[in-house]
């Protein structure tokens, strides 16, 4: 998950007796990473799996702020959101759609978010990283893509680094050769420093 700016790694086990029968916003744990959104995008899973009833009706279209902008502004925001087409985002649009300004798709969420902010292109980066996060779950590598925006700088906290591959779980002063193998994007110390109470030790 990633509040922009700072970014938090969340991740949820489950006992092994869950696999197979588990479905819902949090995956389907069957081993393929690529089918935990159903639909394949955020918005598609809420809507499969929101319920209502008498007691709580659907809500209304959510406001769009591009519409109070004007056509300028929003042809603004959508030049702004259409580099999802070029690169290194292009290698993935053959797999994971964009979608289009209409709806639904990744593309219409990030010119809500550019008009939201009055055109600050900064406002994209969430749903930049949102794509980028389905399209390596996809199976392309995109891990480092905020190596080719330049607006879309990673700021980590003080003595941290960011990296595309981090370990996970990261070596702490408690475990610095932890097992698990897997990589994650996000904020970690130096090479040589552990992590601990938020911060990093030699």
């Amino acid at each position: 998950a990633t509040n922009y700016g700072t970014w938090i790694n969340a991740e949820m086990w489950l006992h092994g007796s869950c696999a197979d029968i588990t479905q819902g916003l949090c995956g389907t744990y069957n081993g393929n990473a690529g089918d935990d959104l159903y639909g394949g995008t955020p918005n598609s899973a809420g809507e499969h799996f929101k319920r209502y009833d008498e007691h709580c009706p659907a809500p209304k279209p959510p406001f769009n702020p591009c519409t109070d902008l004007g056509e300028d502004m929003t042809d603004r925001a959508e030049k702004v959101c259409r580099m999802m087409e070029e690169n290194p985002f292009s290698k993935c649009n053959g797999v994971v759609p964009i979608g289009s300004k209409d709806g639904p798709g990744i593309l219409k969420n990030c010119m809500s978010d550019v008009c939201n902010c009055f055109i600050d292109q900064t406002c994209a980066c969430n749903q930049l990283d949102a794509y980028a996060t389905l399209c390596i779950n996809h199976n392309v590598d995109l891990s480092n893509w905020v190596a080719d925006v330049e607006f879309c700088p990673m700021k980590c906290p003080d003595g941290m680094t960011y990296l595309p591959n981090g370990p996970s779980p990261p070596p702490t002063c408690g475990n610095k050769n932890p097992t698990g193998g897997e990589t994650v994007r996000g904020c970690f110390c130096p090479e040589g420093k552990f992590f601990q109470d938020g911060k990093c030790f030699l």
